[in-house]
């Protein structure tokens, strides 16, 4: 038995990691309107609880099949900060990530992430700011910049993790004002 397998998006110019708030068709999931309006020039990777060492193991792995030009880091939410400190796995794991693409030859995008009523990624915040890399600014897009944060009305799901449509939709802005050149 010969068993094969291919997948074009290796060969994209953009790669994007995520967790849950990765989706394509859920319309609380910023992705699908991404997708909804005709943008598919794109590896997109996440699921539902993915934690940031998770993804650069991840990361590593897509590497054996191909090299984008842009990677596009959208990770943290599941590993919230501690109420002094940032949270030393996402650090770890985010400075290994700029490291590999640094070495090559990728531009690496990184993302702020919001605060939420339950989850602080301030201090992970102020690091993707003054990394001196572009980033997505979704903790602004939401207003979930500030520790205990409850967006902006409408947006955030009971859960008080999650967006809903419109937190999902002022997501989906964010990224089109802050890498607009990426979108295809």
């Amino acid at each position: 038995v010969t068993l094969s397998w291919s997948c074009s998006d290796f060969d994209q110019e953009v790669w994007m990691l995520g967790d849950s708030y990765f989706n394509m068709t859920d319309t609380q999931r910023w992705p699908s309107y991404m997708l909804k309006e005709g943008y598919t020039e794109y590896l997109l990777t996440g699921y539902p609880g993915r934690k940031s060492a998770d993804a650069l193991a991840d990361f590593k792995d897509l590497l054996d099949f191909g090299t984008p030009k842009y990677a596009v880091w959208c990770m943290g939410m599941n590993d919230g900060d501690g109420a002094s400190g940032v949270n030393a796995s996402w650090q770890a794991a985010t400075e290994e990530f700029i490291a590999i693409c640094d070495e090559k030859g990728i531009i690496p995008i990184l993302s702020t992430i919001p605060n939420t009523p339950t989850v602080i990624n301030s201090f992970k915040n102020e690091i993707v700011k003054a990394s001196g890399c572009r980033y997505i600014d979704f903790a602004t897009a939401v207003n979930g910049t500030e520790k205990g944060s409850a967006w902006d009305a409408g947006m955030l799901a009971n859960d008080q993790v999650h967006p809903l449509a419109p937190g999902a939709k002022a997501l989906w802005e964010q990224v089109k004002k802050d890498i607009p050149d990426l979108l295809k």
